[in-house]
């Protein structure tokens, strides 16, 4: 059935039918539980259930109010403000029974969520030995919400989560970027701080926010009807989403009607590339920032005895989808990045003498082509014999790019990364929880749609802040760090877009803040573990948002670009500027109104400016630190860096 819209207040999440209260059931909502740490100097929002019309009477250091249950038994009350401090006891009674939750602190509480970077945990960050060895603090308070998949708000949690005191234990495997910033304001706020982890890797922001977020923000009613489709039945929707993606794929395609995959057709004079990694790394710069259609032919011989066998063509993985042919036969298609190929040839497909090989290979994003080693692209005779298809480079030809066609259409969504269905299932239970501010640090899910992420970033935000009851919650946004080879020539847009939006929308919201994490990205691991480096930068925004510090918290963040004669000029705030291990500052890209980019010389003048050689240029763009793989080396004299950016030149 189609998903229920969550509800846009605070109190239409406690609004869910539920059972009359009996003496074994509790009287408080999980996220009550021995050791809880409730947010200081506001309202305290406490509520759980009871039987329908039942008064409970909740109590916390001197003060009681009362509440009534509701027809489904649920009950909501508001405590009154209280400073930092504990422990105290939080107690709930009705006339025929009573709860008491023990060793209650009050502090500042925050909510950690995202993806695999916010759910990498403690234990294996770099040098958290000594760190987590040292961890213990009673006014440290941890809670991790356990991994729920839901179709509908739900009010509880599926595992009987809780509240922990910090110790080695409880640390080591809860979130190194939520412990780290909760650590350092441990260190420089000297009040007890309470951190919510809710986090599930690989996971896209679409998950995270509530159907009437979807709703509201509009565009999105044939999505969630195709999610609810999934839902309903996993099969046709993958199979309807198929066939819209052939019918999409073949309308962009000119290789498809102009007879690519005949056994005739003349490739010579299309150029070559060696199927034996992503497109982007072939050393051919028409590859390097592509997504889109790729045409490959490649040839082989085999004798008659050979040919009149039956084979299976064994091509390793493709990126992301293929459709493959011998002698114009099709003899397999798959959608999916990293599976191997292996694709059965009948008997009379192969021909004695010379057979050919074709496969239109469409990649949506991120890496692209045919990957895995060459050596292990064969066709497996059914008398075991392998033929080598990978021996010489194959040829290619570029049939569609992405960025020149219509989006290709969206996969069904399931499982965690349907719509709503982490935001049902993990933020649902924690609300109206009073709250302090948000850490968020995902995006590599989105990172191929910087565009739709530029409006569900702040729709998300706004959505959270609706279910909090909290209209000016902070929201502290850690910027996607550097993975993946640099660039040698101007870089693919990759996750360059997807960090320009994070800077844009925490830029446009006073209650937000950016941490930039470039410099501490690794090119082998998506999962880089500097992580107390984020955790503290984090920090450092909500040391001077909430706590009012004069503390540093941005690298140079650029104000304008303009020409002066033959050079752009970079106006900065946040400055002194500085260039590290260089006399120059890199990475700075002046693109035209097609945004065809190129790397370009630049200088620091003064404190706040840098000047770009453009001599011979008309740029309508300048980037800086874009791509995938980036190394950036302008700081400012806070010793943090400058985040990804492209800007209009006036």
């Amino acid at each position: 059935m189609f998903r229920l819209c969550a509800a846009a207040a605070a109190l239409a999440l406690l609004a869910t039918p539920a059972a009359a209260q009996t003496a074994e059931q509790p009287l408080f909502a999980p996220m009550f539980t021995d050791h809880a740490l409730l947010q200081r100097d506001r309202a305290i929002p406490v509520w759980g259930w009871a039987s329908p019309g039942e008064t409970v009477t909740v109590t916390l250091a001197d003060n009681e109010v009362r509440t009534r249950a509701d027809r489904n038994g649920r009950w909501l009350a508001r405590l009154p403000a209280l400073a930092a401090g504990g422990p105290y006891e939080l107690s709930a009674r009705t006339h025929h029974t009573r709860q008491t939750i023990a060793d209650v602190m009050l502090g500042d509480v925050y909510l950690c969520s995202g993806q695999s970077n916010m759910e990498f945990e403690t234990a294996v960050a770099t040098n958290a030995r000594s760190m987590v060895q040292s961890s213990a603090d009673d006014s440290l308070r941890l809670f991790a919400v356990t991994r729920r998949i839901a179709a509908t708000p739900q009010t509880r949690f599926e595992a009987p989560d809780h509240w922990a005191v910090a110790t080695p234990e409880s640390v080591a495997s809860f979130s190194a970027v939520c412990y780290f910033f909760g650590r350092n304001l441990r260190q420089t706020q000297r009040v007890p701080i309470g951190l919510v982890e809710a986090a599930w890797g690989g996971t896209p922001i679409e998950a995270w926010m509530s159907d009437a977020a979807f709703h509201r923000l509009g565009g999105y009613e044939a999505r969630l009807s195709d999610a609810a489709l999934a839902e309903r039945d996993p099969a046709a929707a993958q199979a309807a989403h198929e066939a819209a993606l052939r019918a999409w794929w073949r309308g962009i395609d000119r290789g498809e009607r102009d007879g690519y995959a005949r056994a005739d057709f003349d490739a010579s004079d299309w150029a070559s590339v060696r199927p034996a990694g992503f497109w982007e790394n072939a050393g051919e710069r028409t590859l390097e920032s592509l997504d889109g259609v790729v045409w490959h032919q490649a040839e082989f011989t085999l004798t008659e005895a050979q040919a009149s066998q039956a084979a299976q063509a064994l091509l390793g993985p493709a990126d992301d989808v293929d459709i493959t042919y011998i002698n114009g036969v099709q003899i397999g298609a798959t959608h999916g990045w990293d599976t191997p190929r292996a694709y059965a040839v009948p008997v009379g497909v192969l021909r004695a003498g010379r057979n050919v090989l074709a496969s239109s290979v469409l990649d949506t994003g991120g890496g692209g082509g045919w990957w895995g080693p060459a050596t292990e692209k064969v066709l497996r005779l059914a008398d075991g014999t392998n033929v080598p298809l990978a021996a010489q480079p194959w040829r290619y030809r570029i049939t569609a790019s992405l960025a020149d066609v219509p989006a290709p259409p969206s996969a069904p969504r399931t499982g965690p990364n349907n719509y709503a269905a982490l935001r049902d299932g993990m933020i649902a239970p924690i609300a109206p929880y009073a709250l302090s501010g948000v850490l968020w640090y995902q995006g590599e899910s989105n990172a191929a749609a910087p565009d739709e992420y530029a409006r569900l970033l702040p729709a998300m935000m706004n959505d959270w802040r609706r279910a909090f009851a909290t209209p000016h919650l902070p929201f502290f946004i850690a910027q996607l760090s550097s993975f993946g080879a640099p660039s040698a020539g101007a870089p693919r847009a990759g996750w360059g877009g997807l960090r320009d939006v994070q800077r844009r929308v925490a830029e446009a919201d006073p209650h937000a803040g950016l941490a930039v994490t470039v410099d501490v990205g690794d090119r082998y691991d998506v999962h880089p573990p500097q992580k107390q480096i984020v955790g503290e930068r984090l920090a450092r925004i909500a040391r001077r948002l909430i706590y009012g510090e004069a503390v540093a918290d941005s690298g140079p963040t650029p104000l304008t670009a303009r020409r002066d004669g033959g050079e752009i000029v970079v106006r900065f705030a946040h400055a002194p500027l500085t260039a590290y291990s260089a006399n120059r500052p890199m990475a700075f890209e002046l693109c035209d109104a097609a945004r065809a980019c190129q790397f370009v010389d630049g200088r620091i003048v003064g404190d706040s400016e840098v000047r770009l050689d453009a001599r011979g240029a008309a740029p309508a763009f300048v980037r800086y630190c874009w791509g995938d793989g980036v190394i950036c080396n302008l700081f400012n004299a806070a010793d943090l860096p400058a985040p990804t950016f492209e800007l209009a030149v006036e």
